[in-house]
């Protein structure tokens, strides 16, 4: 690696991505049993307890717009199942890092003041999505 800069990844989030919300809401809380933390059947987002990671439900659709993707929804290459999200200390430091070693990113950081916090996105090569992240300062 040409560009060395050692960046701490603390997985922070799963996220299933659906395209049936309401249904996937029910099976993570009712089916599963799992304990919610935030959302509900009809916010298009949730987090549940988990000892680990949170693990969160988020509108596939709503993933899409936010990557400015939700014109091909129904593409392969615009469609996600699930987010894995890594909180690193600065987006913007980590973005450049991986872009010097040839990580093609769907987005270029950005605030994400309804999130709480900065990201950016790229895929792996098998395609799942990644989201770098770091807490904006309130």
């Amino acid at each position: 690696m040409e560009n060395y800069y050692h960046m701490t990844y603390n997985l922070n989030y799963i996220r299933i991505l659906s395209n049936h919300y309401v249904d996937a809401f029910d099976f993570y809380s009712n089916k599963l049993g799992f304990e919610v933390k935030m959302g509900d059947a009809s916010s298009g987002y949730a987090e549940f307890k988990t000892d680990g990671a949170i693990l969160s439900l988020f509108n596939a659709k709503d993933m899409a717009s936010a990557l400015g993707m939700d014109h091909c929804q129904e593409v392969h290459e615009c469609s996600f199942t699930s987010t894995i999200i890594f909180r690193v200390d600065n987006v913007d430091k980590e973005y450049e890092r991986l872009k010097s070693n040839g990580v093609i990113f769907l987005s270029t950081p950005k605030d994400r003041k309804e999130w709480s916090v900065r990201t950016a996105h790229f895929r792996d090569l098998d395609g799942n999505l990644i989201e770098i992240n770091q807490a904006m300062k309130s």
